[in-house]
This record gives C-alpha cells, structure tokens and sequence, in this order.
C-alpha cells in the first residue's frame, strides 16, 4: 500500500516537470523567453555608453583644437577714424585671444587706450567673451559684466561689433590675426596690480 501510494508521488512529480518543460518549451517557441535578450541589453548599453564617451572625447579634443587654431593676436585698423571734434584721430582695436582661454581686448588712438579683459569660450564659428574687467590709463581694473558675440569667418578673420570710445555708437571691425602667437596672460599677476573699490559695476569698454 506504501509503495503504491509512492509510486503515485514519483508519477505526479513527473508530470509536474514534463508540464513544466513543455511550457518552457512554448515559450521559447513563441519567443517570449530568450537567454541572449540580456547579453544583447548588456551590449547595448555598453555600446552606446562607449558612443558617449567617444563623443564627449571628440567634442573635447574639437573645443581644445579650436581654442589652438583660434589663439592669437588680431588687430583692426580705422585709419579714417575722428575725435569727438571731427580730428583725425586713427584708431586699432587689439584683441589677443590667448590658449589658457583669456582675453585682452583695448582700442588705442592719440588719446589715453581703453580696453577689456575677461575670459571666452568658442561654439561653431561663434567666440563668446565673457566680460570681466575694464582697464584704462591707469594700473587701476575696474570691474564690469557682460558678453560679446564675435563670428569667426576664417582662421585669420573674426568679425562683430565693438563700442566707440565714448560708447555712444557701435564699430563693425574686422580682425585679422597678424600673430600666432600672443605673451601668456596671467590674471594672478594682474590682479596683483589693483581692482580699483567701485560702488557700481562700470559698463564695458568694448
């Protein structure tokens, strides 16, 4: 009578597994189960976070060759330029862009250079200069805020507009780089030099 009843036990739990298998089996055939769907995951993710970090690596090396490419001293000569009474008074606009990715900026004529310095980033064929400082005739940087978008037309060739000296109009200038190669700026030392104590933040000389 025991071993009946354990017979029965060994028969249920075979048709216990062969149920099993052949729903397995189903699902399989139905491709609702798949042993490679999460290696295939795994890979995917994996590949896709090796595109963005290739991307992320070529946008860098892009950014780092165009601030390369871009670094220099460019000069604007307005040799037609007048004074506020109608003088001859020839004016160049200056702006060395250096590779640390600051800026100098300065308009000088007969009279006393004005000028700006700052920081700047580059986007496509844009340079964005962020303003920090403005500098003037004497040792003195008196602080000042804002942005100026420059277009670069070619290697040698930066375009916009910058203010006149007494600000109340805009100039169309036209860079030409005329070096390669421009003297390390250095804010340390310059800030050693003095932030003149303002009370108000000065508008821009550029």
């Amino acid at each position: 009578m025991e071993q009946e009843k354990s017979n029965k036990g060994v028969i249920a739990l075979l048709v216990i597994i062969i149920v099993a298998l052949a729903a397995l089996c189903v699902l399989f055939a139905t491709g609702k189960i798949n042993f490679r769907s999460n290696n295939q995951n795994n890979n995917n993710q994996s590949n896709v976070g090796s595109k963005d970090n290739n991307q992320n690596s070529s946008i860098n090396d892009e950014i780092i060759n165009s601030v390369k490419v871009v670094a220099g001293k460019y000069q604007y000569k307005d040799d037609k330029a007048v004074d506020s009474e109608n003088k001859p008074n020839p004016t160049t606009f200056t702006l060395d862009l250096y590779e640390n990715g600051t800026f100098k900026y300065q308009l000088n004529d007969q009279y006393t250079p004005v000028g700006v310095i700052g920081n700047y980033t580059i986007e496509k064929n844009k340079i964005i200069l962020n303003y920090l400082f403005n500098t003037g005739s004497s040792s003195d940087l008196n602080i000042t805020k804002g942005t100026k978008e420059l277009t670069i037309d070619t290697e040698n060739s930066i375009t916009g507009s910058v203010k006149s000296k007494d600000h109340k109009s805009n100039i169309n200038v036209k860079f030409k780089k005329s070096s390669e190669n421009t003297d390390e700026f250095d804010f340390n030392t310059l800030l050693m030099i003095g932030v003149h104590q303002q009370t108000k933040i000065d508008e821009a000389n550029m």
